[in-house]
């Protein structure tokens, strides 16, 4: 090799370093500012969120998933030891058959919780074979949830991306369980323990919400908007579930798994499939990890401004965090975050007008044509519009939110 070549490689290995170590500078500057602007915007984290104290689980969460696995369930997290323990308590076949059925109630669920009576399909009578058969087993499951406090599953978010996390697909299943057996009971003229159902389901929620992973709170999310619209199929519910409507605004303990989730992306953990030098020198992650917490503030920043519906738009909800969040973009494998705020605005406008109805229903206010301005909670000042067909009373939002399921995008409620 002469000295020539030798003297052109020197100078191109200069380069690289030169290049990978100004790269290296500048993913840690965009670091450092991203840092500095998530302390400007929540210069102290939200009540209830913690970053480093660890949790162990309950003993209701330990009963629960001993109990749920008669239904053919495994609600343990899969990371931790007791996976395997409940799994080996699940009756044989019962998996099976609830992989079976699963899709049958899911889909009447999510199809049918918010719809009026005419409107409503009929339970699948393998459902109802299945709600049947596992009455004792749903009845133990709902007491545990209404007795005592709440689950409590074992958190840990110092292990950033490897948190353990309960079976959240279980716990969806189970909250479904319970809303299609309150709908049975209906049907059975048993309006007292279809209430006790969506109660149970309500706690349910309460307690995936009050974890501050992303997933957690968007399943218990999930869960809270099945209780809010079954809770319309109610004649007579008890006076405390107005209170609940009115005093919940489901977007918090979503802005707060938001501000979790982008401290999480400034600690910029490691990426748990990279190996030898990348698993310590990426600075391209850090930049990544920059843009991440950078997108999360700002959706976190939105919702809180804007927790409603009738104030929050898909556009502008875009325009806030700017071009770079795309349709279907995705931050260290969460889904699309833009949708997740547009679903739990609906969920505050949907709580809205079930109120509404429900409030006329006890006889505690008296409907008027007309517009009307909510005047509590998180949708105050969005204006609603009442009108009377015949003998019922419709209580509709006159927006449109073209984005979400067609099961969201009713909004409207009717009484009686």
């Amino acid at each position: 090799m002469t000295e020539r070549w030798l003297r052109w490689i020197i100078v191109a290995v200069c380069l690289v370093v030169v290049v990978v170590a100004g790269f290296s500078l500048w993913a840690s500057m965009r670091l450092a500012r991203a840092q500095k602007a998530f302390h400007g915007s929540y210069a102290q984290l939200p009540p209830g969120l913690s970053l480093s104290e660890r949790r162990p689980a309950n003993g209701r969460a330990l009963q629960l998933e001993v109990a749920a696995a008669s239904l053919g369930l495994n609600w343990a997290p899969k990371t931790s030891e007791r996976f395997q323990a409940v799994a080996s308590l699940i009756p044989e076949g019962s998996r099976k058959r609830w992989d079976e059925l699963r899709p049958v109630f899911s889909r009447w669920v999510e199809e049918n919780a918010g719809a009026l009576a005419a409107a409503r399909a009929p339970l699948p009578e393998e459902v109802k074979a299945f709600l049947a058969g596992h009455a004792n087993d749903l009845a133990t499951v709902r007491e545990l949830l209404l007795q005592g406090s709440l689950p409590q599953w074992e958190e840990d978010l110092t292990q950033g991306l490897a948190a353990p996390i309960p079976n959240l697909l279980a716990g969806l299943s189970v909250a479904r369980l319970l809303v299609a057996d309150a709908f049975w009971r209906l049907e059975n003229r048993d309006p007292a323990t279809a209430e006790q159902d969506l109660l149970a389901v309500r706690r349910l929620g309460e307690a995936l919400v009050a974890r501050s992973e992303l997933i957690s709170v968007l399943v218990g999310t999930a869960v809270n908007r099945l209780a809010v619209f079954s809770l319309r199929s109610l004649s007579r519910p008890s006076r405390e579930w107005l209170s609940w409507l009115e005093g919940t605004d489901f977007s918090r303990p979503l802005e707060r798994a938001l501000v979790a989730e982008a401290a999480i992306a400034l600690r910029c953990p490691k990426d748990p499939e990279a190996r030898g030098l990348l698993a310590h020198f990426s600075p391209w992650r850090r930049a990544a990890c920059a843009a991440g917490a950078e997108r999360i503030v700002a959706l976190a920043t939105a919702l809180r401004e804007n927790p409603c519906l009738g104030k929050l738009d898909a556009e502008a909800l875009r325009a806030s965090v700017g071009q770079a969040f795309r349709e279907g973009d995705e931050i260290f494998g969460s889904p699309n975050l833009v949708h997740a705020l547009l679903r739990v605005a609906s969920l505050n406008l949907h709580a809205a007008l079930t109120w509404q109805a429900l409030a006329a229903r006890m006889g505690e206010n008296t409907p008027h044509p007309g517009d009307l301005t909510v005047a509590r909670g998180p949708c105050r000042g969005v204006v609603l519009h009442v009108r009377q067909e015949e003998t019922s009373w419709i209580w509709s939002w006159p927006g449109s939110a073209p984005e979400l399921p067609k099961n969201l995008q009713a909004f409207r409620v009717v009484w009686p």
